[in-house]
């Protein structure tokens, strides 16, 4: 299900790609289009990071008096499988952000000459430093950093369990 959505989610974006480079070219281009293509890419890791950490698991999908028995191989794909998990904490909010921001270019150039601009401003400066305390949260909430991906022994709640 997750690869039609995102065939489907890819082809729209690059319909949308072709039809802005055929109505104002490449020289026309401005924020949401330039985003479109970030957005794809974040987009494309999520889809990995989900895929791979659905097989594989992580710390949060065990138990500490499980952790004892598992052999060293299997550790070791549960922290690989919590190093992606960790990742897509930053890369999901990075494509729910890129999304907002590009609804906020795309609004900007259709309010062009309206007195909306401190408006606009201010919800630009809103979005990018919301996104900024959401990563700042993420990673200060667990210390030390490497307890984010750590296995053996598992570390507290704070760690495993996200807010």
């Amino acid at each position: 299900m997750a690869q039609s959505l995102y065939a489907i989610g890819t082809i729209v974006i690059l319909l949308r790609f072709a039809v802005r480079v055929r109505t104002v070219g490449l020289r026309g281009f401005q924020g949401d289009d330039y985003l479109s293509g970030l957005y794809l890419a974040l987009y494309t890791i999520n889809i990995i990071i989900v895929q791979y950490t659905y097989y594989s698991g992580g710390n949060v999908d065990i138990m500490s008096e499980q952790v004892a028995t598992l052999p060293q191989s299997h550790i070791d794909v549960l922290r690989f499988g919590s190093q992606l998990e960790f990742a897509s904490w930053y890369t999901y909010p990075g494509t729910i952000w890129t999304l907002k921001f590009m609804v906020l270019f795309f609004y900007r150039r259709l309010t062009l000459g309206i007195l909306r601009t401190k408006t606009i401003r201010f919800l630009f400066w809103f979005c990018g430093a919301s996104w900024i305390a959401l990563i700042l949260v993420v990673s200060l909430s667990c210390r030390p950093y490497s307890h984010n991906w750590q296995i053996k022994p598992l570390p507290g709640p704070e760690c495993i369990f996200r807010p």
